[in-house]
């Protein structure tokens, strides 16, 4: 068979087709390997298959912090509320070798927020008191299991009998001071805070005390560790470290920091970081919250603000405080059963000025069914307030169906621009008799960027967990009053020793013993005595820290009286002086005249003489 002719086209078509194929496959490879369409304008910039999955990973982390710091409720009364941030919603893509483009997911990003500066609080009110406290371990906030707050304060609250070990006798020192939430979530604002992270959390409050000299000078600030039954765990460790040239901050810190900020945030937690319940006291001076003086602030609304915004919580108020113990009345005690009434009345219109009508009904049947015991003024005032809730109840009543005709919502509260913390002095030996202290006290914040850096504009801002405020202003000096006090009332010249009265503060009263002391001896001791109408001694310590240095039995002295005006002195006479040493390394001199005579050697031996040793048991 012959050999057909094959042109040089034919013979070589298959070298360039396969040489095209080649060509065409690099471009494949160029085209969708290397260059567009499989990278995406994200944010400003080309994005390929390789950093694609931390890319977004990243934005993910960034959109959950967003999602978890918003809050839906956020302003304060008094400004215009801004509009909420719009959140849009993307589905976040898996890169793929060819197809589309990558969708763009827009999350506006800043990096120029600072950190706001905490504000100070203002000038502290003190309150204080020497008591028999019970101090127990602190309790740490945790999550699980967490504890019913009510059901925490109604056993602190209980009558249940107090372990008698756990009672110190200790002078204490509650100082307190306003915050100004309001204007410190207004700067935040300012510092351009998103809404979610303007929210203000006080985490507690630091104090300081100075003692003033004898000069009038005052000695250098130091340090008080304050007294907490509930306080917050260790702080987390953050640490911003760089990966690719952007702050980063691993997730286990995340986690550990997002665990932190819900103890601070839950509102089961917050009021008692803010206002710490003081020791429960057995004897001695009550703390009361009555005591605290802030003006037109009532601290049980404030409680209720924090517990339920601006929604209206509890009617009437939650009343957490503790009570000073009240005396039983017995049935036949008709004066004690007025003086309950009018208790009764007094809660009555307290509730009615809350506008808590419910309740108050709920008491005026209570009162109602007592009526054999209600005198006729008392009578006619039950029913004078029982008419005033039954109006109230109209009233609200009306208000509500017109609301729902219209269509409008419940009412809401305003609510108070500042908030109160405080801080409890109270530890053994902290506070001492005799002193006088000044104090200033700095408020902390949780802030609500710790672990977050892409929106600041210095990322080791995040490292910071708790930000704390300047100190406030000094308060008023508060002095403490001894707790011993001693007279010079006798001398024995022959034996060169001298008699003495020594008083003792011990468990909620004064009481009183003698000593005869020499040249060199404390002044004070132990002593076994009886309190009240008990038939057993109690053995009591009446140290007072001072030792008699000199006995001067020659020494004279004037007296001195008042007429008219006019100081008149007496003549010379003799009598006995005795200088000695106080605690403090002081030398001070008594004269047996004037002590034997003085209005306040006659005070304490009626007090002394006065009550009965009192029963332990709780606020």
């Amino acid at each position: 068979m012959a050999k057909e002719t094959v042109s040089p086209i034919e013979r070589h078509v298959e070298k360039g087709v396969l040489a095209l194929t080649a060509l065409l496959f690099v471009g494949v490879v160029v085209k969708y390997l290397i260059s567009s369409p499989n990278t995406a304008i994200y944010n400003a910039r080309n994005v390929g298959p390789a950093q694609i999955y931390e890319t977004v990973a990243d934005e993910g982390k960034d959109l959950r912090d967003k999602i978890l710091g918003y809050h839906e409720k956020v302003e304060l009364p008094g400004k215009p509320k801004p509009e909420s941030p719009k959140i849009e919603v993307v589905m976040l893509p898996s890169p793929v070798l060819f197809g589309p483009a990558v969708p763009t997911m827009q999350i506006e990003q800043t990096s120029d927020i600072e950190l706001m500066t905490v504000l100070p609080p203002g000038k502290p009110v003190i309150v204080s008191g020497r008591s028999g406290v019970v101090l127990t371990p602190s309790r740490l906030i945790t999550t699980l299991p967490k504890p019913d707050p009510f059901a925490f304060y109604e056993k602190w609250n209980s009558s249940t009998r107090i372990n008698e070990s756990f009672i110190v006798t200790s002078n204490w020192i509650t100082v307190a001071a306003t915050f100004d939430i309001k204007a410190q979530s207004e700067q935040s604002r300012e510092n351009g805070y998103p809404p979610g992270r303007a929210i203000c959390y006080l985490a507690g409050a630091e104090l300081q005390r100075r003692e003033r000299n004898w000069d009038g000078t005052y000695g250098e600030w130091v340090d008080v560790k304050p007294y907490a039954p509930l306080v917050l765990p260790e702080l987390p460790y953050l640490a911003v470290e760089e990966q690719g040239g952007k702050p980063f901050i691993s997730d286990e810190m995340r986690d550990e920091i997002e665990t932190f900020a819900r103890l601070i945030q839950d509102v089961d937690y917050r009021l008692e970081l803010m206002r710490p319940m003081p020791p429960p006291i057995s004897y001695g001076d009550w703390w009361l919250y009555e005591s605290f003086d802030f003006g037109e602030l009532d601290l049980l609304v404030l409680d209720d603000e924090v517990l339920f915004g601006e929604e209206l919580g509890n009617c009437p108020y939650w009343d957490r405080y503790p009570k000073a113990p009240k005396k039983r009345v017995s049935a036949d005690n008709v004066e004690g059963r007025k003086l309950v009434l009018d208790e009764k009345l007094d809660e009555l219109e307290v509730w009615l000025g809350q506008g808590c009508w419910e309740a108050a009904q709920g008491l005026i049947l209570d009162l109602e069914r007592a009526d054999q015991y209600f005198t006729d003024k008392q009578r006619g005032r039950r029913n004078k307030l029982k008419e005033r809730a039954l109006a109230m109840q109209a009233k609200a009543e009306r208000e509500a169906r017109e609301r729902k005709e219209q269509g409008l919502p419940d009412p809401l509260r305003d609510i108070s621009p500042l908030q109160v913390v405080w801080a409890h002095d109270t530890l053994p030996d902290s506070v001492i008799s005799g002193k006088t202290y000044q104090y200033h006290i700095r408020a902390l914040l949780y802030n609500n960027f710790a672990g977050v850096t892409k929106e600041l504009k210095n990322s080791k801002d995040a490292e910071l967990i708790l930000l704390v405020s300047e100190w406030s202003q000094p308060s008023d000096d508060i002095s403490i009053p001894y707790d011993s006090r001693f007279f010079l009332v006798g001398k024995k010249e022959r034996d060169q020793s001298a008699k003495v009265d020594v008083f003792k503060w011990h468990e909620g009263i004064w009481v009183k013993t003698s000593f005869e002391i020499s040249v060199g001896d404390p002044i004070g001791g132990k002593d076994y005595v009886r309190i009240g109408g008990q038939k057993e001694k109690t053995l009591v310590d009446f140290s007072t820290g001072a030792i008699l240095v000199d006995l001067d039995f020659n020494a004279t002295c004037r007296g001195r009286r008042e007429r008219r005006g006019e100081i008149i002195w007496g003549d010379p006479k003799a009598t006995v002086s005795m200088v000695y040493l106080d605690s403090a390394g002081k030398l001070h001199e008594r004269l047996l005249d004037l002590d034997k005579r003085s209005l306040a050697y006659k005070e304490m031996k009626a007090m002394a003489a006065r009550p009965a040793k009192p029963k332990p048991g709780r606020q």
